[in-house]
């Protein structure tokens, strides 16, 4: 599968039938936004580390089932690939809110007062995520 022009192109063998297109091109699509995300992720987290003294010892990319993100009690971040078809607004939320979690472990006032200075709009951010978040799938 190739993604050029805003347009993704995937060949098919002649013999499939055509009501098996998307068993063959789901994991093409799943592969390339799991790339995208592996490179784009990891460089906004980059990007926001000046912000913490605690750096994650892990970021790792991967399907979550009901999660955008997580952060271990030794700073591992996990997240999840589908949030890489968001607008980059709400990625940059989710992995400052995952940093925000290597210094506090909860969602106490603490911790959304440390993703306020980062990100001021971040309720307009998450509200948007938590209304949208279902559309961010194949």
């Amino acid at each position: 599968m190739t993604f050029t022009h805003s347009k993704f192109m995937a060949y098919v063998p002649a013999n499939v039938p055509e009501y098996d297109y998307p068993r063959i091109i789901q994991p093409l699509f799943i592969n390339f936004y799991h790339e995208k995300a592996e490179k784009v992720l990891k460089q906004r987290a980059r990007k926001y580390l000046l912000y913490f003294d605690d750096k994650p010892s892990l970021i790792k990319i991967q399907t979550l089932k009901n999660k955008w993100g997580n952060c271990s009690k030794t700073n591992q971040l996990r997240f999840n690939w589908r949030v890489i078809m968001a607008k980059m607004s709400i990625i940059d939320y989710v992995v400052v809110h995952e940093l925000c979690h290597t210094k506090y472990k909860d969602h106490s006032k603490a911790f959304w007062n440390e993703v306020q200075k980062i990100l001021p709009d971040y309720e307009e951010r998450k509200a948007w995520l938590r209304v949208h978040g279902d559309l961010l799938k194949i």
